[in-house]
């Protein structure tokens, strides 16, 4: 196949690039890029649930991602509600060489997990 790529990655290559043509543009999300980054230091690419995400954060696992969270969801409301409509808002969102990505429902539950572009 050209320049060594197989049949299955043209495809997703050429299936991206349409999608990025067809579908308009997202309007830039100032929390999104210091969320993915807070997230991928939280979890190296690993899924986890924004229940998980929210307990880390709130015992200090992780500084940056405490951050991120509050630019999210703010003073208002429950956080864990707010949190799982903004994934579910941003599910497949890209920036700065990372992708949010729903992974799977597993006990009533999403699991996410960010991932290099």
């Amino acid at each position: 196949m050209a320049d060594g790529l197989s049949f299955e990655q043209i495809l997703r290559r050429v299936v991206r690039e349409e999608l990025a043509r067809a579908l308009p543009q997202r309007r830039a999300d100032p929390t999104l890029a210091p969320f993915l980054a807070a997230c991928w230091a939280f979890s190296g690419g690993k899924a986890w649930t924004a229940a998980e995400l929210l307990d880390d954060a709130a015992y200090g696992r992780v500084g940056d991602l405490l951050d991120a969270l509050a630019a999210i969801h703010g003073d208002r409301g429950d956080p864990a509600k707010r949190l799982g409509r903004w994934l579910e808002r941003h599910a497949g969102a890209e920036a700065d060489g990372l992708r949010l990505v729903r992974v799977k429902r597993e006990a009533g539950a999403w699991l996410y997990a960010v991932t290099k572009v």
